[in-house]
């Protein structure tokens, strides 16, 4: 069979007019030059969907040999190969290209943990990872060759196995963290502000390009910039906050304590609003707390507190901070007073 013919041949079967013969043809040339393990996981209706995408290539190519003829009365003989030529690699590679994706997205795998519940996740690197309460990460079933890229929502303190060869990337809402081997925490909440704090080695913590996919590349090394965004390097001690409503990204030293000592099951207030302080106690002990006013949000608080129940936390406040509570018949819990001894 020519290039001409089995360029016919090859759009009967796209519209519908090829003999039996001639698709059974089509489609075990089709099968024979795809990754038969991959498609052969997907399901039906997933596997309908690549060969549209590829028909569509096909198609793609065979008007841009329809303009030429059309352009070129007479074509030379190696000008038709390299037509007949691109038919075949599109169905040969694009299939398998296509396969390679969408294989990559149908094994991730997804760990979330509810309110008043945490988890310990060891990846396939070694790495470990110590996930909060009401938080997910998702991850490959297996790494790439050249980059570890996971996605974090909520907080989870990491510790990575070192791989020089094969940086460690967290994506988390806009902020992208990459790192060889440390250990840090990652707090990406919806709606608060994205804080990574390093307790041992480097980290890189750059506002992620919106182009990005979470499972895309991202092999940069640990300085530099993304996009047109200074990227923050931290040390252990500091802690990089990125701004979602300003898209600021700034650094600064803190007690690391303060930020990782919840993997041990403490729960450490070091001069924080009340309002950001019972974000946490929601998430502890799965209850919805509301304020009388906004202005008790804006009560400072410290403690430390290991083991206690809600009600014990609550009546240390009550008592250092002179405010009062009340549980409601909805389950909430309510935090009233006039004042605020700061």
């Amino acid at each position: 069979m020519d290039d001409k013919e089995f360029h016919k041949i090859i759009k009967r079967y796209l519209n519908g007019k090829s003999t039996p013969e001639e698709a059974s043809a089509v489609e075990e040339f089709y099968n024979r030059n795809q990754d038969k393990e991959l498609f052969d996981k997907l399901p039906t209706k997933d596997k309908e969907q690549l060969r549209e995408k590829v028909r569509s290539k096909v198609w793609d190519i065979i008007r841009d040999e329809e303009y030429l003829e059309k352009k070129e009365a007479k074509k030379s003989f190696p000008k038709k190969l390299a037509i007949a030529a691109s038919v075949l690699l599109v169905i040969t590679f694009g299939v398998i290209f296509i396969l390679q994706q969408v294989g990559k997205t149908q094994n991730l795998i997804t760990k979330t943990t509810t309110r008043g519940q945490k988890s310990t996740i060891t990846l396939t690197d070694g790495s470990q990872v110590r996930l909060n309460s009401e938080s997910s990460l998702i991850y490959p079933e297996r790494f790439e060759e050249n980059v570890r890229s996971i996605q974090l929502v909520g907080e989870a303190f990491f510790d990575v196995a070192r791989d020089e060869n094969r940086p460690f990337i967290i994506k988390s809402g806009e902020v992208t963290t990459t790192v060889l081997g440390t250990s840090f925490n990652v707090s990406a909440f919806p709606d608060e502000d994205i804080e990574v704090t390093v307790a041992t080695g480097k980290v890189k913590v750059s506002p992620s390009l919106e182009s990005n996919s979470p499972f895309e590349g991202g092999s940069e090394g640990l300085a530099g910039q993304q996009g047109d965004v200074k990227s923050q390097i931290l040390l252990p001690g500091q802690q990089a906050t990125f701004d979602p409503s300003t898209k600021e990204l700034s650094k600064q030293k803190v007690n690391i304590e303060q930020f990782i000592s919840w993997k041990e099951g403490i729960i450490l207030f070091d001069d924080i609003p009340l309002s950001k302080a019972v974000k946490s106690l929601e998430r502890w002990y799965n209850v919805e707390i509301t304020f009388e006013s906004e202005e008790l949000g804006e009560c400072y608080i410290q403690g430390r507190y290991q083991g206690e129940k809600l009600i014990n936390i609550l009546e240390s406040l009550k008592f250092v901070k002179g405010i009062a509570y009340e549980f409601q018949k909805d389950g909430k819990i309510l935090i009233t007073g006039t004042e605020c001894k700061n």
